[in-house]
């Protein structure tokens, strides 16, 4: 496999996505305890997939974390391992996606489901099953399952940040 450049804005999204990952993987290893045989700790990755979008850099970030992970033992002494499927950003293929990696009994956490249809469809599978980690923004996944954790801020958190730093620089109309 070619070795994986890591730009500022795919190191970025990694440590997101990692500390998320982390924190997911924290709770699914608890809930599965402890194997005798050093099986691999398998995430799911999911999202687009398409060419050089933004799903393929979060699929590099994913890849750079567990490639740094696995080069320093793993977790607990355990490869961490993905198993990718790709949800085209729609809602109902994404909740299909969602189905499949409840049903992989190796599956422990799942990463992606970028676009927030797709999140929100995807949700109410995941929910009392698996820890899903999502770059989704709409303000729909604030308490969607305590299952659902999200890496960004919400759309309309953001809205104010921005508004609150354009008022600050006296602009009153702005286009984005």
């Amino acid at each position: 496999m070619p070795k994986t450049v890591a730009t500022p804005a795919i190191r970025f999204f990694a440590r997101g996505l990692l500390q998320s990952a982390c924190i997911a993987l924290a709770i699914a290893v608890a809930i599965a305890g402890c194997s005798r045989k050093p099986e691999p700790i398998w995430i799911g990755a999911v999202g687009m997939l398409h060419d050089a979008d933004a799903s393929e850099d979060n699929l590099r970030g994913m890849r750079i974390a567990i490639d740094e992970a696995n080069q320093t033992g793993g977790i607990r002494g355990r490869r961490v391992e993905l198993r990718i499927l790709r949800d085209s950003g729609l809602g109902e293929l994404a909740a299909r996606v969602a189905q499949e990696f409840v049903a992989d009994e190796r599956i422990l956490a799942v990463m992606g489901h970028e676009f927030s249809s797709a999140m929100i469809a995807a949700a109410p599978v995941y929910n009392g099953k698996l820890a899903a980690v999502s770059t989704a923004t709409s303000p729909q996944l604030s308490g969607i399952s305590p299952w659902v954790f999200r890496v960004l801020a919400s759309d309309s958190a953001l809205a104010v940040v921005e508004a609150r730093a354009f008022i600050a620089k006296g602009w009153r109309r702005v286009a984005m």
